[in-house]
């Protein structure tokens, strides 16, 4: 059995941003985790607790979004558990914060897109670039909330950002990140092999999970097009070998 594996759990298709690089409108699944999803998620963790399991709230959408995030991330709070929220930072005020961390959770994955408000707007589909820069360096000012803070942008200058984490162990700063295209889907010659066991010859697998339940092993396919089935209804050992292959 692998010690270390990734988990994305989808808690929302919604999203308070419209970027170009984004896929959600051609999901074909709307709302929140169900509950039954999300209870069936922490039982599997906390089935197998010989495995180390990062956890990231997120697949399509904005994690924020989901009101019960935090009674979540108090659910998934547990020994063998690194969890991230990963965020575009519109909702991030101070108060979320303060609930996030009581909730307990340890990192953030802070995704600014853009360094500057042209860009931002351009490319996010929203003119909130001024907003998210105060959100962003509110939580850079809260030094000990948080063990990792990740930032990434896919701008290629960002001084101003830079300046204010220079020196931070704690904070990571990925610029000019690639754009990984989503698009992808449909241009590789599968045959009779299921996708993920092509496309992860070239990127680890990680669980994902939809709001529905459904259970893939990449996140490029959006809309689960070569899901094992429903969480709900599979055995951790079918899970666990699958994801083995």
């Amino acid at each position: 059995m692998p010690k270390r594996i990734s988990i994305y759990t989808e808690v929302t298709s919604y999203c308070n941003s419209q970027c170009k690089f984004c896929p959600i409108n051609l999901v074909n699944r709307k709302g929140f985790i169900k509950e039954e999803v999300r209870d069936r998620v922490v039982d599997f963790v906390k089935s197998n607790p010989n495995v180390m399991f990062t956890i990231y709230f997120h697949l399509i959408g904005e994690p924020l979004l989901y009101n019960d995030l935090e009674e979540y991330i108090k659910l998934l709070s547990l020994p063998n558990c690194v969890l991230w929220v990963c965020t575009n930072g519109l909702l991030l005020n101070d108060k979320r914060l303060m609930e996030l961390q009581r909730a307990g959770l340890k990192n953030l994955w802070f995704s600014l897109f853009y360094a500057n408000r042209k860009d931002y707007k351009k490319y996010v589909g929203r003119d909130n670039f001024l907003e998210v820069e105060k959100n962003l360096y509110n939580l850079l000012s809260k030094k000990n909330m948080f063990n990792k803070i990740k930032i990434i942008t896919f701008s290629k200058e960002s001084k101003k950002l830079e300046g204010i984490i220079k020196d931070r162990v704690d904070v990571k700063l990925n610029k000019a990140r690639k754009q990984y295209s989503w698009s992808l889907m449909g241009k590789f010659p599968f045959n009779s092999k299921p996708l993920y066991t092509i496309l992860n010859k070239f990127r680890n697998k990680t669980i994902c999970i939809s709001i529905n339940g459904e259970v893939c092993f990449y996140w490029r396919d959006y809309n689960f097009k070569y899901s094992i089935g429903n969480i709900c209804e599979l055995k951790d050992k079918t899970i666990l070998a699958e994801y083995r292959k």
